[in-house]
């Protein structure tokens, strides 16, 4: 349990430093793609509940600290792996076809997006509605898409 738990936690600030050095600067129309996300929808397919908030939270937090959000990914990915992970870890081993595995990415993405933005329009980040739909639909589709070609790449 602590090798696996060790390994779960490089592997996330790996999705991190992805996430800070790599996918911020990977930007089409002002939205990019969430690493970190990803990887915590691996997590939820594979690990326990528990083990998946108690990591997500650690990967959040150092989401927050590097992107200066203030607690908004912590706030998102809590929510998220409280409220799905079930319906991820079921759909894991449904063995879902890669057309079905794109629409629940988008779908995810699409509610842990609407989270994220929800919150920080509430903290003031976000104050127009044609960033918030922008940045909604634009980062849900895009997170996808980079899901769904890592998912090709690392799983098939």
């Amino acid at each position: 349990m602590k090798q696996s738990l060790a390994i779960d936690l490089f592997i996330g600030l790996a999705a991190v430093l992805l996430q800070v050095m790599i996918f911020r600067h990977l930007e089409l129309w002002g939205v990019t793609p969430d690493a970190g996300f990803l990887y915590i929808l691996g997590l939820c397919a594979i690990r326990p509940r528990t083990y998946a908030l108690l990591t997500g939270a650690a990967i959040a937090i150092l989401l927050d600290i590097f992107l200066d959000t203030w607690g908004i990914h912590l706030f998102s990915f809590t929510l998220l792996i409280l409220t799905t992970h079930s319906l991820i870890a079921t759909q894991w081993e449904n063995k879902l076809l890669i057309g079905q595995t794109f629409l629940l990415l988008l779908v995810l993405s699409a509610v842990y997006h609407l989270i994220f933005l929800l919150v920080a329009s509430f903290a003031g980040i976000y104050d127009t509605s044609l960033l918030f739909l922008n940045f909604w639909l634009g980062s849900s589709l895009y997170t996808a898409l980079v899901g769904i070609i890592l998912y090709l790449l690392l799983i098939d």
